[in-house]
């Protein structure tokens, strides 16, 4: 029995008939022709083919009365607005009229097709090689109904394009996902390029200048505005170009920070501004308040500029995640593209969104999504955990920033008024801003293992001091924690931390809560990981394990899991990490005191095994089996 096309198609799962008849390719092969309509203000639609076949013959100068049907069988007069370039479409019955945007991919003329082609790609900053097939079809013909679309994808794509969908959404008080956070990889090559670096410093050094070359080729200015959201760390931006712009953009690029820029970008300018403070003297009063402004800023208050950013990167993080559209980088150049995309919606709609409402929506519906990834993210980048994804953590890092730019640029500074700002001991002084250990920890694009630089000697002091205790007392470990996520730290000190873990049972001492222990159980997963520790992973596993076996108030399953996976990252190699998760699956599977424990447990396992496959060959999949019997008890 033969089946046609279309009933075979109508086997599949409707999303999936969409996905297939949107290959062109496919429906050729199987013979298969859609057809689309256009609705105009939700009050009359044509079909496409015909609208479109209709326009390109007035275009053509097919003679004056032109018409075309919509799908209800009533018939339009088609006319011509050449006031506008290009001409734009009016279409009128009676009392009736609508006026649609012209197209010029249906005009007769290659030349005309061309130049407003050009004209896109030099309004946009489209690369000229995403548009060179394009120009080679406009050169000899119109285009087709999916070519139309595809090149629109082209453009939809492009940064500027995004900007003003951001826009024109946030006024017309709607969003959509796959503006601020599309799915595909080339929207955010402008920003981080195509290609995997194999470090920040090779990113920073090797590709970073040729992106930023790009935007100023394109406009100096303006440009240089659209660079900046792709320095979303305190490195990058004094790396490139945007450091020698001529001393009046530099200027004007100040000017602008302090009313039209996002969050990153101000204090991408600073970075920027300080080393040229000798070579354009009238920088010195726009960074001054730049430097108070965001030295006022109140992370906690309604509204803050750093929730919002916060709340986007975590949106954009976890679509990226769903996606998967930037697989192929490595964290630290994914996050910086995501925080590009987090900047550019923090430009283009702070004041006019509900900061605290999007912020809550943001931790809700994709925080968990976001925190899963990351965590999976720490085999790679055990430095950055997801739990520095918060205003709080950014306001830190933020004073860090501008703080270590103006270490750099004493002698620049010296004898302005921006070094009492900067330098200066005072609570007007950014340092009276500046935290112990938030402003000195590491980055969104700072985890990795090996950038971790050795402590100073009067932490190795206070260390050794800590870990001489005889007892595993807070103490003992708290500096540990804390001076691990911004420092090397020995072998010998992890061994004399595992030794005090395990001469003390596994357990603090008595007279410590039940709160402050679960978060120093936490930080010593933690500095499992970031000292790439296995067997102190082991031993968190196995505290963990007493506290639940002693019916010492132990962690829920799902927290319990959740802090085995960042101990896990305690094992660079991929292998060994999936069977660390997959074992520690299997445990917290089968101690599980309630159904809503098993739920969510479920959901994050299952979103685990997404964002690593191996995860449910290793252990996971028998995991997710006795969690689904659980549920169905």
């Amino acid at each position: 029995m033969t089946i046609d096309p279309a009933t075979m198609l109508s086997l599949y799962p409707k999303f999936l008939q969409l996905r297939l008849l949107g290959d062109e390719s496919l429906r050729d092969a199987l013979g298969v022709e859609i057809g689309e309509t256009i609705t105009i203000e939700g009050a009359v639609s044509f079909d496409r083919t015909l609208l479109n076949a209709a326009i390109e013959g007035a275009y053509a100068g097919e003679g004056d009365g032109a018409s075309v049907q919509d799908m209800d069988g009533e018939e339009w007069s088609l006319s011509l607005d050449s006031t506008r370039s290009p001409p734009a479409v009016r279409l009128s019955k009676e009392e009736s009229a609508y006026l649609l945007v012209g197209l010029a991919w249906l005009l007769p003329k290659a030349s005309d097709r061309l130049h407003h082609l050009e004209g896109l790609r030099r309004e946009l900053a489209i690369g000229v090689a995403a548009l060179a097939p394009w120009r080679e079809i406009l050169a000899r013909r119109t285009l087709n109904l999916p070519e139309i679309d595809a090149l629109q994808e082209v453009i939809d794509r492009s940064p500027m394009s995004r900007a003003r969908k951001i826009a024109a959404d946030v006024t017309k008080g709607k969003g959509d996902l796959e503006t601020f956070a599309p799915g595909s990889a080339e929207s955010y090559a402008p920003f981080v390029g195509s290609d995997p670096a194999s470090d920040l410093a090779s990113f920073r050094d090797g590709m970073l200048p040729g992106i930023v070359r790009a935007w100023l080729d394109w406009d100096q200015f303006e440009g240089a505005k659209m660079a900046l959201l792709g320095c979303g760390q305190g490195s990058l931006a004094p790396a490139t170009e945007l450091r020698d712009l001529p001393g009046d953009h530099l200027v004007r690029l100040a000017e602008w920070g302090l009313e039209g820029a996002d969050l990153l970008s101000k204090v991408a300018i600073i970075e920027v501004g300080l080393p040229s403070i000798r070579r354009v003297p009238d920088l010195t009063g726009p960074l001054s308040r730049l430097v108070e402004q965001i030295r006022d800023m109140e992370p906690k208050s309604e509204g803050s500029r750093a929730k919002l950013l916060m709340a986007s990167l975590i949106t954009v993080e976890a679509e990226l995640s769903r996606t998967q559209a930037l697989a192929h980088l490595p964290p630290f150049q994914r996050r910086i593209a995501a925080l590009a995309h987090a900047s550019l919606f923090d430009r283009t709609a702070h004041h006019r969104v509900d900061t605290d409402g999007f912020a809550k929506w943001a931790l809700e519906a994709r925080g968990r999504h976001f925190y899963l990834q990351e965590l999976v993210d720490l085999r790679s980048e055990p430095r950055w955990h997801p739990e520095g994804a918060t205003a709080e953590r950014l306001d830190a890092e933020l004073m860090g920033r501008i703080r270590n730019a103006a270490w750099a640029n004493t002698d620049s500074i010296a004898g302005t008024e921006l070094e009492e700002l900067l330098m200066g001991s005072g609570g007007r002084s950014i340092s009276s801003r500046v935290q112990f250990p938030g402003s000195f920890l590491p980055g969104p694009a700072e985890g990795a293992y090996d950038a971790a630089p050795s402590p100073p000697q009067e932490f190795e002091e206070i260390l050794d001091q800590s870990l001489a205790d005889r007892e595993l007392t807070p103490r003992s470990v708290i500096a540990l924690v804390n001076l691990s996520a911004m420092f090397r730290i020995g072998d010998e000190r992890i061994d004399r931390a595992v030794e005090l873990v395990r001469a003390a049972g596994y357990h603090f001492s008595a007279d410590v809560g039940t709160d402050e222990r679960d978060l120093l159980i936490d930080g010593l997963a933690k500095v499992a990981a970031g000292t790439r520790r296995a067997d102190l992973a082991r031993d968190v596993r196995i505290m963990l394990r007493r506290l639940r076996v002693d019916g010492s108030a132990p962690l829920p399953a799902t927290r319990e899991f959740l802090t085995c996976v960042t101990a896990a990252a305690a094992h660079g190699n991929l292998a060994e990490w999936a069977d660390f998760v997959g074992d520690c699956a299997i445990e917290a599977a089968n101690s599980i005191a309630s159904e809503d424990e098993a739920r969510l447990l479920h959901f994050d396992l299952e979103r685990l095994c997404q964002c690593e496959p191996l995860v449910r060959a290793r252990g996971g999949g028998r995991a997710l089996a006795t969690l689904q019997l659980t549920l169905k008890e």
